[in-house]
């Protein structure tokens, strides 16, 4: 069962996904979403990349509808997410998180070195439609070490406490910003 805190995070989390805003997580939201990182990218519509962005949120949103859309009427309504979040963190987290944490990742080191900086957390944020004021007070909370990246393996400790910590002062917590 998701504590009080997970909750909230899981809450903050589909209201992030939910990039139209009406309630409901649905295929458009996360072909909004890889619209975004395309252009903030500069691909183009039908280049190589822009159809291989796309192809990573429609299959993320396939999983997800796949689990979490019981009534598969293509929307997945908050409590249907809760449900969801509950059951990948109650055993699937290691599958779910493996792909879309190095995809995530990957999205994000727009310059492929394996580090994210905070311009290329700034573009995350722009991406996802998180207020950018936010990502200088919260890159520096999730820079475990301070020295001004995060790296792959700060970015899988992130994940994995995002979704499991309970401690209210985690770091973590923030990563999609205030919940």
């Amino acid at each position: 069962m998701l504590t009080e805190l997970q909750r909230r995070k899981m809450t903050r989390l589909f209201n992030v996904f939910d990039a139209n805003h009406n309630g409901f997580i649905e295929e458009q939201d996360y072909l909004r979403i890889a619209q975004n990182f395309a252009r903030l990218r500069g691909l183009s519509p039908g280049s190589t990349g822009y159809q291989k962005l796309q192809a990573k949120f429609s299959f993320v949103w396939e999983y997800i509808q796949k689990f979490g859309d019981p009534d598969h009427d293509e929307f997945v309504s908050l409590p249907e997410f809760l449900v969801y979040a509950e059951s990948v963190l109650e055993g699937q987290y290691a599958a779910v998180e493996g792909s879309t944490g190095s995809f995530l990742f990957e999205l994000i080191d727009t310059d492929g070195d394996g580090q994210i900086t905070q311009d290329e957390f700034r573009l995350f944020y722009q991406a996802y439609g998180i207020d950018v004021a936010l990502v200088e007070d919260i890159f520096a909370r999730l820079d475990l070490n301070a020295d001004s990246v995060i790296s792959a393996d700060e970015f899988a400790q992130l994940g994995y406490d995002f979704h499991y910590s309970d401690d209210p002062d985690c770091p973590a917590n923030w990563f999609f910003g205030p919940y």
